[in-house]
């Protein structure tokens, strides 16, 4: 691929350690450039990540997290990808395809290997992607409550998808809650814990396909909710 011109295509189809070098330099440079800022701005810090490292690094692994800021993303990939390392690669998060109308994202989102989606409809382009990327080992990043959420305490409905790509790549699902950022753009101290991975194998089999989907998707967020809420009070404690 390094012989040829890359299209934006290639960059949602293709393994990211196929990109081409400049782009990899690039996004090198620009992730590095957040990670002081985060660390700094939003005083991160990363909990229960310990057993997400133990987890074999060539199973792509889906990451379902609420979502309070427009850090949310940067957080997480900095924290697999520098420090604490937690996977050693970034994670293909999902996003909306309204950021396409933006310049800057729109050139940037695609060279770290996010993938779009069209919402409020059925994208299987973007699913189909998705699910190749986790069947190669890559990990794959969701915010399902498909907006952010101001309230420290609010629940969105989940707007879902995660438990169809985790029954479709066999993938398992992590849970993640992110706390203190809904006071951004101020300094704030920003918590992010890590739930129990699981997989739908794991689940009732007495259960059907239609009714694994289901659970699944409400057992991601209600640990998410609930370890987001401690972690809510923590931070006005502290």
């Amino acid at each position: 691929m390094e012989d040829k011109k890359w299209t934006r295509e290639d960059f949602f189809t293709h393994p990211v350690s196929d990109y081409p070098i400049a782009s990899k330099i690039f996004v090198a440079i620009v992730i590095f450039i957040l990670y002081i800022v985060c660390k700094i701005w939003t005083r991160f810090e990363i909990i229960d990540y310990k057993k997400i490292q133990e987890l074999d690094r060539d199973e792509g692994l889906i990451f379902v997290a609420n979502h309070a800021s427009s850090l949310d993303p940067v957080i997480l990939y900095v924290a697999h990808k520098i420090r604490p390392k937690i996977r050693n690669k970034g994670i293909r998060f999902i996003y909306k395809s309204e950021f396409e109308d933006n310049g800057f994202l729109s050139f940037l989102v695609p060279q770290v290997g996010a993938i779009p989606v069209k919402r409020d409809s059925a994208d299987t382009k973007a699913l189909k992607r998705t699910v190749q990327a986790l069947k190669r080992g890559e990990d794959a990043g969701v915010f399902p409550e498909g907006t952010r959420i101001k309230d420290p305490h609010g629940r969105n409905e989940s707007h879902g998808g995660f438990a169809l790509m985790a029954q479709m790549s066999k993938a398992k699902i992590v849970p993640v809650a992110i706390a203190g950022a809904w006071n951004l753009p101020w300094p704030v101290k920003v918590r992010v814990q890590y739930g129990e991975p699981f997989s739908l194998d794991d689940l009732d089999e007495s259960l059907s396909k239609k009714e694994k989907l289901a659970y699944a998707e409400s057992k991601a967020m209600t640990e998410i909710y609930d370890m987001r809420d401690k972690l809510t009070i923590q931070h006005k404690m502290a």
